[in-house]
């Protein structure tokens, strides 16, 4: 005997182990089973579990050995009420013959409780029956939840793994790219030095260049304000010269005025006169 709901045909019910939402089922894939209560579907389908690249679902798995680990204990329970009744009703059978054995309408009677223990042996064998499979379904799925559990253990074991092999990888390739990153910042800080001593040598010939050119054109203007000075001497030499030169003729002019006047002192008669001619050169 088994719980069963009652529910319209082709409807669907939320499975607590799956987010697949209604309507979008496969036709063509296996049922799933009921998780409401529908024990049968144990016995009638296999569970359709969601494969994952290491297994089954985890987590449909736990809710279906969940599920039928309620169902079994609810199986156990309305057995051993139907194991209960049975006693009960075995023990009134016995005692319904036993008072009916003394009549004609009790011999029918006993025949007709005789059926009905009949279908009441049946009805436990049956309830009986599918604890049992729903026992071995059990183990089996736990079984196979175990195995899938050791599975994600090896599973997680080689992510790990792979993990740490990741990370050391990260980590070297790390370590190359600061090396290189070190090294790429010494080339260009070499290059930078030396840029910066270039261009300062550059600047240092710049400006020997130019000291020179200012040397050159203070030599040149020396040499022409030396060149000036030297004509200006010459001009104030030769000017000096034609002064000395005007001086000796006019000396000489005075001699001879001089000699002139001597000689025509001695020839005028008059004094005055001599003494005007004197004055008159003198002047």
């Amino acid at each position: 005997m088994s719980r069963s709901t009652d529910a319209a045909p082709g409807a669907h019910r939320a499975d607590p182990g799956t987010t697949d939402p209604p309507g979008d089922a496969d036709p063509t894939s296996p049922a799933r089973p009921n998780l409401s209560g529908d024990l049968d579907a144990i016995l009638v389908s296999p569970p359709d579990f969601r494969r994952r690249s290491l297994g089954y679902d985890r987590l449909e798995v736990d809710n279906y050995v969940a599920w039928v680990e309620a169902e079994l204990q609810s199986s156990r329970r309305e057995t051993e009420d139907v194991l209960e009744r049975y006693g009960r009703c075995s023990a009134e059978l016995a005692l319904a013959r036993q008072l009916l054995a003394h009549s004609p309408a009790g011999q029918e009677m006993v025949h007709l409780t005789e059926r009905i223990g009949t279908i009441l042996q049946l009805a436990a064998d049956e309830a009986a029956e599918l604890t049992d499979t729903a026992r071995a379904e059990a183990e089996r799925l736990r079984a196979e939840a175990e195995a899938d559990r050791t599975l994600a253990a090896q599973a997680r074991e080689r992510i790990d793994a792979e993990r740490a092999r990741l990370a050391a990888e990260a980590a070297q390739e790390r370590a190359r790219l600061g090396a290189e990153a070190a090294e790429r910042r010494e080339q260009l800080d070499r290059e930078a030095a030396e840029r910066r001593a270039r261009e300062a040598h550059e600047a240092a010939e710049r400006i020997e260049r130019a000291a020179e050119a200012a040397r050159a054109a203070q030599d040149a203007e020396t040499a022409a304000a030396e060149r000036q000075l030297a004509d200006v001497r010459a001009a104030v030499a030769e000017l000096e010269r034609r002064q000395e030169a005007v001086r000796s003729s006019l000396a000489r002019m005075a001699d001879r005025l001089d000699d002139a006047l001597a000689e025509l002192a001695t020839t005028l008669p008059t004094a005055g006169l001599r003494l005007e001619v004197p004055q008159q050169a003198a002047s």
